[in-house]
């Protein structure tokens, strides 16, 4: 955690962080004035989206390196709108999953005898949909970090690739992922609880979304490749200043 923040808080990372706190609270400004802004809000968040890529991009070739420069705008935009387009489609299908879950467990809670059944059918069907939701997240995070690396739509999607990670090392990769989670809701926190933060809001959640995405690639970096067959092979990663 040390050496993560010591690269978050370097050189120039106020002006950084302020760019994408700019961006945020303009895709925030432009989705509360009117439904007509709803490309300028998916553009604003691709930019954002395409710079957390980057940043894992950096971390996976150098874990100590600084932030990234915001630049080559296209590229930024290219790679965070294709993520966004393929994290849509995939948490429609968890949603076509929850609603089918929902609508067993109300046929069941229905015809069930008795109101502790029906309660029990209702209470397991909000387990199982929590429980799904919360896989889908945590192999969803992982998919972001290979798509970083690899840079093409397959990464993307390269579930058994995620899945064997995961299986190898759960400990490590199922605590990195909450660690990243719970960096991006003390982002927003935070600021909160204080008058003065909430005007920092935007690109203190912007600085959370940063850290967490460093966080995964850290924990991704630190795994050695695996080949095929499942057996780890070494990874050879160059260096960025």
């Amino acid at each position: 955690m040390d050496r993560l923040l010591r690269t978050l808080f370097s050189e120039d990372w106020i002006v950084k962080t302020g760019v994408g706190g700019m961006l945020t609270a303009g895709s925030i400004v432009a989705g509360l004035y009117s439904f007509m802004c709803i490309p300028i809000v998916a553009a604003l968040w691709a930019l954002m989206v395409g710079y957390c890529l980057r940043c894992m991009r950096y971390k996976l070739m150098n874990p100590d390196c600084k932030l990234p420069d915001w630049g080559d705008w296209g590229d930024l935009f290219l790679s965070g709108i294709t993520w966004v387009a393929l994290q849509s489609i995939m948490w429609i299908f968890v949603g076509a999953i929850a609603f089918g879950i929902t609508t067993l467990c109300s046929a069941y809670s229905i015809g069930a005898k008795n109101p502790v059944e029906s309660h029990i059918d209702v209470i397991a069907g909000c387990l199982i949909i929590g429980a799904v939701t919360l896989f889908f997240s945590l192999v969803s995070s992982y998919l972001m970090v290979n798509f970083a690396k690899e840079e093409n739509t397959g990464a993307g999607v390269a579930f058994r690739k995620v899945f064997k990670r995961i299986a190898a090392e759960p400990q490590k990769y199922i605590g990195a992922y909450f660690l990243s989670v719970g960096i991006q809701w003390a982002s927003v926190i935070v600021p909160c609880i204080t008058i003065v933060g909430v005007f920092l809001l935007p690109s203190a959640y912007f600085l959370g979304q940063v850290a967490s995405a460093s966080v995964l690639a850290r924990t991704w970096s630190t795994t050695p490749e695996l080949d095929a067959g499942g057996e780890q092979k070494k990874i050879s990663s160059e260096k960025t200043s």
